[in-house]
Formats: structure tokens, sequence, C-alpha cells
């Protein structure tokens, strides 16, 4: 018995797009999380390196004007 032609029809294109996306760079939900947990604790941590150069960049002004 020969599949109607829309199952064929939707076949084709499971196939098709399984294969295109194959092809694409994608990551996984687990993988994209990790990243932003990854990405938000640098720029945590450069906020604070930023901070502390403005710190030191005003002690350094603070005892250029003493001397």
């Amino acid at each position: 018995m020969r599949a109607s032609p829309t199952a064929e029809l939707e076949g084709h294109m499971k196939a098709a797009l399984s294969a295109a996306m194959a092809k694409m760079d994608l990551l996984t939900r687990e993988d994209f999380e990790l990243q932003q947990q990854m990405l938000s604790k640098a720029l945590e941590k450069m906020a604070a390196l930023e901070r502390r150069v403005a710190e030191l960049e005003a002690e350094k002004l603070r005892l250029e004007k003493k001397t």
C-alpha cells in the first residue's frame, strides 16, 4: 500500500529540514544557558575591575596633588 501524497510530502519535508538543520551551527539549550551564565559572570567581573581602575586612578590623582 502506497502512502498518501500528503504523508509522502511530509516525510520529504522532514528529511529536508533535518538535513538543513544538521548543516547549521546550532547548540543545545543547556549549552546556550551555560554560555549565558559565563557571559554574565564575565560582565560582573569586568564591571568590578572597571570600578577598581577608577578607584586607583582617583587615588593616583589624589597623591599627585599632594606633591
